[in-house]
């Protein structure tokens, strides 16, 4: 997401200071003319606030996704770094911030679901990064409301594209199976959306005229998007064959419900329940995302085909998963 948003502020000639770890691959940065400031979300708060000194405009992309780290390490970076970046934010004067969220603090929705949703839903003790965006989410309000800065909240559901390191590696790996298992036949649409446009409506938040003090937005579908078509278009791209087959949609629920049983969670994924996964694979995106538009102006530019032909072409360029073995390249 970090990449992406800052082509589209540079594209508008907007300078963009990027805050990276010091492991942090910073040379596509460097190539949009970004000035780089390096640190570390569980560095003390007054250490921060130098990093954001003389910026107008703030967003918090930074956490540990799902992850087998525990819950104190979690909540550190998710949580109370989300306090200090925004509090460094407020002390340096900063005066809007954007907070990228996840679809994630609704928990397991059983019927449709937007902006006034509530999130009491139960979670279970592994999903620490939905408990760590819950409270991250009340954090930033907390801060900016005390400082007066307005505060967009967006909530992105499954986001893919170039330089994603979590789901397009996934998919690219399931493209290497024999066969291609599509639950229900694969043609619901998924709570997807492309990291480009979600960048465009981090930007629309940003250059909004009068934003409110606080608000949140689904960002849960950019165009939509069967699971189908997803793995045919990669496939295509990528000159993999592609053979689905279709597998009943209450075998693939009975067999997420026996995992969920016992404690499995979605495979390289700890912490998302297998039958969340899966409700959300056999049904229509339930996210709506009418709030971000209309308030917003979001309309993502980047089609879904144009999207997954610039993710496929990231794959060949960098072998962020070989083609030829599944196994996936670090560094």
């Amino acid at each position: 997401m970090g990449w992406h948003l800052a082509t589209v502020l540079r594209a508008e000639g907007v300078q963009v200071r990027a805050f990276h770890r010091p492991s942090a691959d910073v040379a596509p940065l460097k190539r949009l003319g970004c000035e780089l400031v390096e640190g570390d979300l569980e560095d003390e708060g007054a250490a921060l606030i130098p990093l954001v000194s003389g910026c107008t405009s703030l967003v918090h992309a930074a956490a540990v996704t799902h992850t087998t780290l525990p819950w104190a390490k979690v909540h550190a970076i998710n949580v109370e770094g989300t306090r200090k970046i925004l509090a460094a934010g407020a002390s340096a004067g900063v005066q809007r911030a954007v907070q990228i969220s996840s679809i994630v603090v609704y928990g397991d929705p059983r019927g449709s679901v937007d902006e006034d949703s509530s999130q009491d839903a139960s979670l279970s003790a592994r999903e620490t990064y939905a408990r760590s965006k819950r409270e991250a989410e009340e954090v930033a309000r907390e801060v900016t409301a005390a400082a007066g800065i307005p505060l967009a909240v967006l909530r992105p559901s499954a986001v893919y594209g170039e330089r994603d390191r979590m789901l397009t590696p996934r998919l690219i790996r399931s493209l290497k199976w024999p066969l291609h298992p599509l639950p229900g036949g694969g043609d619901t649409t998924l709570p997807l959306v492309y990291a480009g446009n979600l960048a465009e409506a981090a930007f629309a938040a940003l250059k909004l005229a009068n934003p409110p003090g606080h608000r949140a937005y689904n960002v849960a579908e950019d165009h939509p998007l069967t699971l189908r078509q997803l793995l045919l278009a990669l496939a295509a791209h990528l000159g993999i064959r592609f053979r689905p087959f279709s597998v009943p949609t209450s075998a693939f629920l009975g067999l997420a419900a026996l995992g969920d049983a016992l404690g499995l969670p979605l495979p390289t994924s700890d912490g998302v329940p297998l039958g969340r996964a899966a409700r959300l694979v056999v049904r229509d995106n339930p996210y709506r995302s009418q709030r971000v538009r209309a308030e917003l102006g979001w309309k993502p530019t980047v089609t879904a085909e144009e999207a997954l032909s610039r993710t496929a072409a990231w794959i060949r360029e960098t072998d962020q998963v070989s083609l030829r073995e599944g196994v996936r390249k670090h560094g």
